[in-house]
Formats: C-alpha cells, structure tokens, sequence
C-alpha cells in the first residue's frame, strides 16, 4: 500500500480504536455503581471527607458539591466517623472491594457490607443523576 493511502486508513482505525476505548471505559450500570462505592470507602479509608462527600446526594436527591447545603453535615459525618473508628497502630484500613450491584432503573443496591473495622455494617443503596451514580446520603442524615 502506497504511504498516501495508509495514513488515512491508519487514522481511521485510529479513530475506530479510541471510540472502541471510550464506550469500554464507562462500563455498565453495574460496574459503574460498584466502582462508586468502592471510590467512596477509599476516600472514607484516606480520611478525604471532600471525596467522599462528592461521591454522596444530599437530602434533596441532589449530588453534594461545595455549595450545597448539605456539604458542612457530610463533611462533619467524615470527620465524626475518622474519629470513631478504631484503627490498630501500624494498620491501614482494608481495601473495600464489592462482586455485585443490583440494578433496578435508576436505583443500585450494593448487597455486600464493607468489612468491619469501616463500621458500615449494612448494605446500601445508590442512585443515578444525569448519568452518574452517588450514594445515597442516608449514612450521614
């Protein structure tokens, strides 16, 4: 094949390649609601209360953000749980990892608890907004 027509073709499969990763990196509802959940209990593991918070709706089924007016209560349910959590000297929090999430419409269920020591010892629930999962802010209201 001639150079001249190779580079558009190596440019179209280029393009075909980067669409190809783009729709495989969202993933279904079910990875995405679980990789939610796990994201919020490293931030909760890191003590990252803005991290955690982020990934949370507040009592209005709104995502939390800096000026929602539930971010202060969020914030301070982190600094309140960091406190509570009894952590041996020279141990670090467990990685959280969930197998599956229940999926009904806009509504995830996370079966699975967190172990112990993150002292969330229920099942939880997470929901979709515009496309994008939070957990609901039950744990902190």
């Amino acid at each position: 094949m001639p150079r001249t027509t190779r580079l558009p073709h190596l440019a179209a499969l280029a393009a075909v390649a980067l669409i190809g990763l783009a729709s495989c990196s969202e993933g279904s509802d079910e990875d995405q609601a679980i990789g939610v959940a796990e994201d919020f209990f490293a931030a909760l593991a890191d003590v990252d209360a803005a991290e955690a918070c982020e990934l949370n709706l507040g009592d209005d089924g709104q995502p939390l953000d800096e000026d929602h007016h539930s971010w202060d209560v969020c914030l301070n349910a982190v600094e309140t749980w960091a406190n509570s959590v009894a952590i041996p000297v020279d141990e670090e929090l467990p990685e959280v990892t969930f197998e599956t999430a229940e999926i009904d419409g806009e509504t995830a269920h996370i079966p699975d608890s967190a172990p112990a020591m993150y002292g969330f010892p229920y099942a939880f629930d997470l929901r979709n907004v515009d496309g994008d999962w939070y957990i609901n802010g039950d744990w902190y209201l």
